[in-house]
């Protein structure tokens, strides 16, 4: 009433702020950003140096949290900035240093991030702060070191910071400070210190703070996630949501919803993922944030792989992951790792930001969660091939796998490759040595295989039963009993799109017959397996092919035949697919090189003969 612009700024400030420190819910707050444009409107004059420090960390804070896509929300930040190389209070520098760190987070600008890290580094080492500072400091610190990636902070450190926290009785920042280190063991992948905190976390939120309820669900989603446990993450993500929602906070709206779009999608439940995704997708779209838009692309990347759909899937993933590339994006706090892995190895797979991919992978100690997804390209530390040609690659490097060593791992391979048991293998590589001397042999030969590939964990020995470790070792002949293993599923289920990928990639695969130079009889039982197998399959993808598009089921089954000319089976499905073409001739020919092969007639379709 009385027009004192002094004491208006300083309400306002006071308002914004017990929104931010209550941290319990911005319902309403919008109200205030509309009152903050009046003020400067009314009272524009220029402000002493003090009020318009405190101004500009209330308004960029409150704009925000409320409205991170408001048009003023770069310019506060911007002053931000400022401010923190201009004042000198070490309390209220951690404080704009936490709110650029929220910004640059969502907005993907990771290297202004490390700037920050480095103002933190060069504040913690004038030491003689206050308990506060301190544990903002830490606090800030641990979300950087996982959000860029670096994952350098300990487990111990983290917790010790925790500790002072709560014996100093610094409660306002204690709920910050053990939610960033659920992330940091969320990218870890460490469920069992995830629940450890997660029951520091729930003692430590007040029951009707809404917000620090929706955080707490967000994280048992997470936990949740990282079990495969598909069901009870959504029964968490969607309280989340709710909560959010309460909240009127779009950034846990933006996670719970790509939360739960990625969970529909694992369900098979696309619709509702579609719905989930395009809410999360229009919050960091208004708001133009990189790393958000990235997000977004990576699981529409992954909602149009999950429906088989590998146009979308390749569209999507080359523009999310050169996003994510430039802007030096390398985490975020939805960032489930069966997705994130499975759409690396689809990367490697089709050249898309090749590089990008193995950086992910190194960080988190990613492997193929997904049998259609796994590839020679990933950065598997050896690589065995049986198919066609016996050779084995460590870290890139070929070996000499014309020794004694390696009879013995190829014995473990035409075995299976998992739970052998010793005796066996003794059968098989020394089959007239008495029992003290094979079991001697195999232990000798044994420990040189494990030194030649360098790595005591990839040959696991386990009561008498040898196995490969499939975490270190990536084997062609497992790759592609996983391909026909998934063929035979998409067949029964007359998934014709997925037919013909998966027919693809079967033949791009398959590069001869199991062990083809050795002799030995247990090598060829496996070999005769394996090989009758792919062309049961083949064949029968083939045949389901038949239905939508003959040209390419004529060009699998001419695969085949090049492959093995004795598959009767594909030259009847070539005279199927040139009659319905109307190619009579060649139909004909088919016919007559099929016979001849044989030497003995065969049944040829009516059509053939009247011809």
């Amino acid at each position: 009433k009385e027009g004192n612009a002094r004491g208006l700024y300083l309400s306002w400030c006071g308002v914004s702020d017990a929104y931010r420190f209550a941290h319990n819910s911005f319902a309403g707050a919008d109200r205030w950003i509309d009152e903050l444009g009046w003020l400067l409107k009314t009272y524009s004059r220029p402000l002493d140096m003090e009020l318009r420090g405190r101004l500009i960390f209330s308004a960029a804070g409150l704009l925000l949290w409320v409205k991170p896509d408001h048009p003023d929300l770069p310019k506060w930040i911007s002053r931000l900035e400022s401010l923190y190389r201009r004042i000198s209070s070490p309390d209220l520098k951690v404080m704009c240093a936490g709110q650029l760190c929220i910004y640059y987070s969502h907005m993907g600008e990771i290297e202004r991030l490390r700037q920050v890290d480095r103002w933190l580094s060069k504040l913690e080492r004038r030491g003689g702060h206050t308990a506060l500072t301190t544990s903002i400091i830490v606090a800030l610190k641990c979300s950087i070191d996982w959000l860029t990636g670096e994952l350098k902070m300990s487990n111990a450190l983290l917790d010790e910071h925790q500790h002072r926290i709560c014996d100093r009785g610094i409660m306002v920042y204690s709920s910050l400070s053990l939610s960033q280190s659920l992330y940091h063991a969320t990218c870890r992948r460490d469920p069992q210190r995830i629940e450890m905190l997660l029951e520091r976390y729930v003692d430590d939120v007040e029951d009707d703070n809404i917000l620090g309820q929706c955080y707490y669900q967000l994280h048992s989603c997470n936990l949740q996630i990282l079990y495969d446990n598909y069901d009870r993450a959504l029964s968490h993500g969607d309280l989340a949501l709710e909560l959010a929602n309460q909240s009127a906070v779009p950034f846990g709206i933006w996670f719970a919803s790509a939360l739960l779009a990625y969970l529909h999608a694992e369900k098979g439940q696309y619709e509702q993922a579609h719905c989930h995704l395009q809410a999360a997708r229009d919050i960091v779209v208004s708001m133009g944030s990189a790393a958000g838009t990235a997000h977004a692309d990576m699981l529409q990347a992954y909602l149009a792989y999950c429906q088989h759909n590998i146009g979308e899937t390749r569209r999507f993933l080359g523009a999310a992951f050169k996003r994510a590339r430039e802007r030096d994006v390398k985490a975020s706090g939805v960032w489930p790792p069966r997705m994130i892995s499975t759409l690396c190895a689809l990367a490697l797979e089709h050249g898309i930001e090749p590089d990008y991919a193995r950086c992910l992978i190194q960080i988190y100690g990613y492997t193929p969660r997904d049998p259609r997804a796994i590839s020679e390209h990933w950065p598997w530390p050896i690589k065995i091939y049986t198919l066609g040609r016996f050779g084995v690659m460590l870290d890139g490097n070929p070996l000499d796998v014309e020794t004694r060593p390696f009879d013995l791992l190829k014995a473990v391979l035409a075995a299976g490759g998992r739970n052998v048991h010793e005796q066996t293998i003794m059968d098989m590589l020394w089959p007239e040595a008495e029992g003290h001397q094979a079991q001697s042999s195999f232990k000798t030969t044994l420990h040189r295989l494990r030194k030649s590939l360098g790595n005591g964990e990839v040959l696991e020995l386990k009561n008498h039963r040898l196995s490969l470790n499939g975490a270190h070792v990536w084997v062609d002949s497992w790759a592609m009993g996983r391909l026909l293993e998934r063929a035979g599923n998409c067949v029964l289920e007359r998934d014709l799109a997925q037919c013909a990928e998966l027919g693809r990639m079967i033949m791009s695969h398959y590069r001869g017959k199991f062990l083809a130079s050795e002799q030995a009889s247990w090598a060829i039982q496996q070999r005769e397996k394996l090989h009758a197998s792919f062309v049961r399959h083949v064949t029968a993808l083939a045949q389901c092919i038949e239905e939508a598009d003959l040209q390419t089921a004529i060009f699998r089954y001419q695969q085949l035949l090049e492959i093995d000319p004795l598959v009767e089976s594909a030259y009847q499905g070539l005279i199927r697919c040139y009659q319905a073409q109307g190619r009579v001739a060649e139909a004909q020919a088919c016919h007559e090189r099929c016979a001849a092969l044989f030497e003995q007639p065969i049944s040829a379709p009516s059509h053939v003969h009247d011809h």
